[in-house]
């Protein structure tokens, strides 16, 4: 069974680094809407291909011009340099994304329209990944260098990483954890970098008769309610976890909210 965990290291930026960050963003989020606003008359092509890494090779294929084919767009002049590890995580975004709303948007049509139209809005929001060797490379303890678009080109730049954060990496890396391509992440107004961890546990081999089960029922006025039971239904065990610190900042921040709409009006106040 592949186990996964995540954890965020928060980048200590400069204003300068932080603003062409937020611009190579701004470039992958509009390569990722290019190449879903050019899937469409290429949609029954690649529905029919049925592992992703070939349905992403196809689309690369017919986007991005090498010396043995030809491109049939200009993804290449409007992107100019975009590295190569970036250009396929967009194409694989975009697939996705349309694969998502493809159905839901066919189903309104079926229903004569009715409603409002689905969109695709998740694009507004997307963050590129970082590969390594590509992208991203660790170059000290704390320190990593990352490939952003700056003065007209595509570019190394470093970027300092919160060391309590990376020491937990290396500690699950230490454990047999195997650390995937980080992803950006822009929140509460500053930049984080989230890396996935995987790793392959060996599931027992004990008879269900013998085994035993955790059950945990999410509620209301209890966060959740644990229980030890057996193959008989026999509770063994039982414990109430109510998160009170977590319930107070919740409602903080929700009255922060609810304070900036009053004054300001209703919409987004990215003040969380």
């Amino acid at each position: 069974m592949i186990q996964t965990v995540s954890c965020s290291v928060k980048l200590k930026m400069t204003k300068a680094s932080a603003e062409v960050l937020k611009q190579t963003c701004g470039i992958y989020r509009a390569a990722v809407a290019y190449i879903i606003d050019f899937l469409p008359p290429h949609w029954d092509a690649v529905k029919a291909i049925s592992h992703s890494n070939a349905k992403m090779t196809y689309v690369e294929s017919l986007i991005h011009f090498m010396a043995s084919r030809k491109a049939v767009c200009d993804f290449d002049q409007k992107f100019y340099k975009l590295p190569s590890y970036m250009r396929r995580a967009a194409i694989y975004s975009a697939i996705g994304m349309y694969s998502s709303w493809k159905p839901n948007h066919d189903s309104w049509e079926k229903a004569g329209c009715k409603g409002a139209e689905p969109v695709i809005v998740t694009v507004n929001n997307i963050c590129p990944a970082f590969f390594r060797g590509n992208t991203f490379r660790m170059i000290s303890d704390d320190t990593a260098m990352i490939k952003v678009f700056a003065h007209n080109d595509w570019v190394w730049i470093p970027v300092r990483m919160n060391h309590p954060n990376l020491k937990y990496i290396r500690k699950k890396s230490s454990e047999g954890w195997v650390c995937k391509a980080p992803v950006v992440e822009k929140r509460f107004g500053h930049y984080e970098m989230r890396f996935a961890m995987q790793r392959n546990n060996v599931l027992h081999e004990t008879p269900v008769r013998n085994q035993k089960v955790c059950a945990v029922d999410l509620g209301v006025t209890t966060d959740a309610a644990c229980c030890i039971m057996d193959s008989h239904g026999t509770i063994l065990a039982r414990k109430f976890i109510n998160c009170g610190r977590e319930k107070d900042l919740t409602e903080k921040m929700l009255r922060r909210v609810k304070e900036f709409q009053y004054k300001h009006g209703s919409h987004d106040s990215g003040i969380l």
